[in-house]
């Protein structure tokens, strides 16, 4: 057997079992450097702005996306606390953010892009997820955000406008207004051949974007976080979802006297409770599941994490009613 039929097979073996993401550093957490301030994506390896960035804070010059890492210095763009709120990543320990909608100048725009690991094959389906969060500090919430396949690369822009590019896949639950779990925006599509970049935002001008205010906040925007970017052929999309069904699960949420939590790992877990000012309220070890009382909380939001022998496999936010 030659070389090339070898790593032929070996490549086809690996999409088979891990159902494998053509997105690079989809989850946005390798990083060259710990971001410091807006602006900063390029920090995530392979990530970039389409748009340069702006002149002046706000200034409306050109829209630039923002990376968030644990490892930042606190304040700005840390996770899960940053100048847009709180918000634990989907996963790991970073995301990317930008606007869907800004309420002080008409068709402002930021978009995220990368390159794929590989150009997209003619007449072949392919399956993308991303998952998505409202800032607390959005005054507004929008539903349009969307990923457009490009077989060219769209860089150096002085705008800040709609691109109006026709997305392959466009968010389908309308508006996305949660700001304490994250909100799967997925689907199907044929591809054309060739397309070798990623471009996620609102493609769309205000025109036909619906917006919806959601709280009192003076700062008038749609401000989204995005996390676990992922794309595969539609022959590995099921082993992706089959992965998805193993992760962590809490119910319901928001919850009244009860919390149940799901691992279905098999093995030793704890679960730890924080209140707002992340003072353990309580700690429970279990395997798979828990079933929690919680008449004894206050109404109001908590902090949560699991954890196994060696670290944290997942934080977040659940609600008390």
């Amino acid at each position: 057997m030659n070389k090339f039929c070898l790593l032929v097979i070996i490549l086809l073996t690996f999409q088979i079992c891990n159902a494998q993401n053509l997105v690079p550093n989809g989850d946005f957490e390798e990083h060259v450097g710990c971001p410091d301030n807006y602006s900063q994506i390029d920090s995530s390896l392979f990530w970039f702005n389409p748009c340069l960035p702006p002149y002046g804070s706000f200034s409306g010059q050109s829209g630039s996306c923002d990376y968030y890492n644990s490892c930042a210095p606190i304040g700005q763009v840390g996770v899960p606390n940053n100048v847009n709120g709180y918000q634990p990543s989907h996963s790991g320990i970073a995301y990317a953010g930008l606007y869907t909608y800004w309420g002080y100048n008409s068709n402002f725009r930021e978009y995220l892009e990368v390159q794929l690991i590989t150009p997209l094959i003619a007449n072949e389906c392919y399956y993308f997820e991303m998952f998505i969060n409202l800032a607390n500090l959005s005054h507004y919430a929008a539903d349009t955000i969307s990923a457009y396949f490009s077989d060219t690369a769209v860089s150096g822009l002085h705008s800040h406008s709609p691109f109006l590019f026709n997305s392959q896949i466009k968010n389908q639950s309308g508006i996305i207004s949660d700001t304490l779990n994250w909100t799967k925006v997925s689907g199907t599509f044929t591809a054309s051949g060739g397309e070798s970049y990623l471009i996620i935002g609102n493609q769309n001008d205000d025109v036909h974007t619906d917006t919806l205010s959601v709280s009192t906040s003076f700062y008038r925007f749609s401000y989204v976080y995005i996390d676990d970017v992922f794309l595969t052929p539609c022959s590995g999309a099921g082993i992706k979802e089959q992965t998805a069904n193993t992760q962590i699960s809490f119910y319901p949420n928001p919850f009244t006297d009860n919390l149940s939590v799901v691992t279905k790992n098999n093995e030793l877990s704890e679960l730890i409770l924080y209140d707002i000012t992340s003072r353990i309220i309580l700690r429970k070890q279990f395997v798979n599941s828990v079933l929690v009382n919680t008449e004894q909380l206050a109404k109001g939001v908590y902090l949560f994490e699991i954890k196994n022998k060696t670290k944290t496999v997942k934080m977040g936010k659940v609600v008390k009613d």
